[in-house]
């Protein structure tokens, strides 16, 4: 991890590529920095969906619990294993980039269908 991307990270209306950290070693690091430096992580996951107003209301709710707000998205693998064939709507690429143009969304993750929410909160 380097000290620009969380720079990057921290500074609001940073390019939006540099809030999507697929990489969980590289998230942990990033997660362990902040704390360090005082910041309270918050972490929420879902599908999200067609993205709408509750959405967006309970994210914002979800941020105002700390000062970083990470959302884990599932993948459209693990959307499919657990809704239907037929699902997401939305491929996971575009809810990936409606999540980070939310104001209150700091960091985005992806949640693939063998993730283990062990690996990402320690």
């Amino acid at each position: 991890m380097s000290q620009t991307r969380l720079k990057n990270i921290l500074t609001p209306n940073t390019h939006l590529q540099e809030r999507f950290i697929p990489d969980y070693n590289e998230l942990g690091q990033i997660v362990e920095q902040l704390k360090k430096m005082g910041y309270k992580i918050v972490l929420t996951e879902g599908v999200y969906d067609l993205i709408h107003e509750g959405h967006a209301l309970y994210l914002e709710k979800a941020r105002s619990h700390g000062d970083i707000l990470i959302v884990g998205v599932d993948s459209d693998e693990l959307t499919r294993k657990r809704k239907g064939p037929d699902r997401p709507i939305v491929p996971q690429g575009e809810r990936l980039n409606m999540l980070m143009h939310l104001r209150h969304v700091d960091i985005v993750t992806i949640r693939e269908a063998n993730h283990e929410k062990e690996k990402l909160i320690h």
